[in-house]
């Protein structure tokens, strides 16, 4: 049998504001562009500087204090560090062999070590410079051109 319900994460979740069923609080997200404008509305509504906004089936917990910010990132880092399991990801990724999409442990602290000690050496930055120098040029122009034709909006 098929169960439409969203299982909830173990533990207590923080305050989180009304959502609709099954797609939760995207659709407020959606309509209320910028969406980071409507996040921290939505906490001050709730007087609270953590908060859990529901998308779909996946919980994400919003901070705004830079002490509590500062607690998650150091001390509780590991906790949040991995990543959920997805089909796609893992056919994109041959079985999560791959350090962007492979979960946080042992194997990925192996890959990360590889890929700063062989791809990071002084002697492979040296190598592509003048690549990385050109993108970058390439990518001030993009957005110089998208800045002059007035496809860029400001934030803020």
């Amino acid at each position: 049998m098929l169960s439409l319900r969203s299982k909830k994460p173990k533990g207590q979740l923080p305050p989180e504001p009304r959502g609709w069923p099954f797609i939760g609080n995207l659709f407020h997200m959606l309509m209320n562009r910028p969406a980071h404008v409507w996040i921290h509305r939505s906490m001050e509504d709730m007087q609270t500087k953590i908060g859990c906004f529901r998308f779909a089936r996946v919980h994400v917990i919003t901070v705004t204090s830079s002490e509590i910010a500062r607690e998650v990132l150091r001390e509780k880092d590991e906790a949040l560090a991995d990543r959920s399991e997805s089909y796609s990801r893992n056919l994109i990724s041959h079985g999560y062999k791959e350090v962007i999409f492979s979960s946080y442990g042992e194997s990925w602290k192996l890959m990360k070590k590889m890929m700063i000690t062989k791809l990071m050496s002084p002697t492979m930055l040296s190598k592509t410079l003048d690549d990385r120098t050109l993108e970058a040029d390439n990518i001030v122009t993009y957005v110089f051109n998208l800045s002059l034709s007035g496809s860029i909006n400001e934030v803020g």
